[in-house]
């Protein structure tokens, strides 16, 4: 049995960690952060369901296939949220591939859910796994016999061997962690992106479904999402990307008072959150359109999808299945 290190805990390592183990390695995973699921994280409050991260699961034959093996298949559903396009007469109604201004098409194709929310994913990818949270690594090295992995625990550092390392994240943050990883041939320059999203609950009762704003709007959004509940809905809205930077190091209290002033421009009107979250993501712009592998280390890079990432890290487990085998069998 061999023992690799999968760094990160978003879909893609956990894709990564689980497919190696299915093969009988011994994986272990190391998240700095306090969670799983990277930007997949749902988040129940007060009765509101919250998306926090992606919304929802493309309906590609690979998310398929690992829901099915997973046990997950039941819990799936499709989703076919009404979409509109807010304009100067208000919300008209559109279908998915339709373009809302040149430049600016909805997204087509069939989408799934699930009951409970997308973090059901995660954890069922995490339960089998070492998921060790809060464990940040800080360099990764290769020599002739395998990697070693520096890391800080909460209570000091230490230093793992391993055969194999993968990292799980953005090929900016993997080649400051392992600078010999080269850059990679297919990479694209990228400038950094800053984007946020407002979450509210609120008593209201809106229509339910997807609404989005033209860039000529003159709005601040880009849109928002309703998923009715019990206790009202549940509205999360994305601001611009430009509007994002300027308010970014405002107290969250300033984004949802922006975001409530915003909505009284539109259809929406005024609305008196009951809950309220806000979500900043930095660098979130997809790097380069695939996976590389340096000896000993692999980088999945940034995926622009949950089924991008499942992917990405399916091709590094059979990627490392192969170092393995070359490397270590032989």
């Amino acid at each position: 049995m061999s023992h690799v290190v999968v760094i990160g805990a978003g879909v893609a390592g956990l894709s990564c960690a689980w497919s190696l183990l299915q093969r009988g390695h011994e994986v272990e995973v190391l998240e700095t952060g306090a969670s799983l699921g990277g930007r997949v994280r749902s988040k129940r409050v007060d009765g509101f369901p919250f998306e926090r991260g992606a919304r929802w699961l493309g309906a590609e034959p690979v998310i398929q296939d690992l829901l099915s093996r997973l046990g997950l298949a039941e819990r799936s559903s499709p989703l076919e949220p009404a979409t509109f396009v807010l304009g100067p007469q208000g919300l008209t109604a559109v279908e998915p591939g339709d373009a809302i201004l040149p430049g600016e098409p909805l997204a087509a194709g069939p989408r799934l859910g699930l009951s409970g929310g997308l973090s059901r994913l995660t954890r069922a990818l995490a339960d089998p796994l070492t998921v060790r949270l809060g464990w940040g690594a800080e360099s990764v090295a290769s020599d002739s016999l395998g990697v070693s992995v520096r890391y800080i625990t909460p209570s000091g550092e230490r230093t793992v061997r391993a055969e194999v390392a993968i990292l799980a994240m953005p090929f900016s943050q993997a080649r400051a962690l392992a600078p010999e990883l080269p850059p990679p041939s297919r990479a694209v320059a990228l400038p950094a992106v800053r984007y946020g999203l407002v979450h509210l609950g609120i008593s209201e009762v809106l229509q339910e479904g997807d609404v989005r704003i033209p860039s000529l709007s003159g709005l601040d959004l880009a849109g928002w999402s309703v998923t009715r509940c019990a206790e009202g809905c549940a509205l999360r809205v994305a601001l611009r990307s430009e509007v994002a930077e300027r308010l970014w190091a405002a107290p969250n209290s300033a984004w949802v008072d922006h975001v409530v002033g915003q909505l009284e421009r539109t259809p929406v009107e005024k609305v008196d959150p009951v809950i309220s979250l806000v979500d900043r993501f930095h660098d979130a712009a997809p790097e380069s359109d695939g996976p590389f592998w340096s000896g000993r280390i692999g980088a999945t890079g940034a995926a622009g999808s949950v089924a991008g990432a499942v992917s990405r890290g399916f091709i590094l487990a059979d990627g490392a299945g192969r170092v393995l085998r070359d490397r270590v069998i032989a």
